[in-house]
This record gives structure tokens, sequence and C-alpha cells, in this order.
């Protein structure tokens, strides 16, 4: 599946090794086999704190995976309105999302 490290670390919700791999120089922007971020993983298992720190240190919320699919999409499709909220407020873009699935509406 391609997973890096920080993948299998934003999907446990380990902050702390995210932070750490981050530090270490680790790109947020890499992705697996699928096209999923680190970002998109959190996104779609429910990782608030991980995607409040994959955001702070610079992660794009526009990127999309190889089906079309951003965080702002796996959020709202898993029912983590916290996580659509954090996004849209940190640059997320709903239209993007609403004009592909007009459920997000």
């Amino acid at each position: 599946d391609g997973d890096t490290a920080l993948i299998v670390a934003a999907r446990g919700g380990n902050c702390d090794v995210v932070e750490l791999l981050l530090k270490k120089g680790v790109d947020s922007s890499d992705s697996n086999n699928e096209g999923d971020t680190a970002l998109i993983v959190a996104a779609r298992k429910g990782n608030c704190d991980v995607v409040e720190l994959l955001l702070k240190k610079g992660a794009d919320p526009s990127h999309s995976n190889d089906d079309g699919n951003d965080a702002l999409f796996e959020a709202a499709r898993e029912g983590h309105y916290d996580i659509v909220q954090l996004l849209l407020n940190n640059g997320a873009d709903r239209s993007a999302a609403t004009d592909r699935y007009k459920w997000l509406r």
C-alpha cells in the first residue's frame, strides 16, 4: 500500500510520532499508492489532534487522492464534523467538495 511512517502514525493518532517525523524533515505531502497523504488518512480516521498538527505544520488541505477525494470529503463522509470545521478554518475549499458531492451542502 506504500504507506509512509508519517501516514502510519497519522492513522494511529500518534501526535508525538507525527511531530517527531515532521521535525526530522519528513514531507507531509508524501502520499501512498492511493494518493492518500497523512492529512487525508488522519481526517478519515477522525484523529483531530493529528489533523490540527499537520495543518499547523503546513499540510495542504486541498490535496486530493487518486479517487479525487480530499481531507474535507473524507472527514465529512465519516461524520467527523469537528475535523470538517477545522479544515474549513484552515483553507480547505468547500466549493471543490460540494461541486462534486452535492450532499455536502
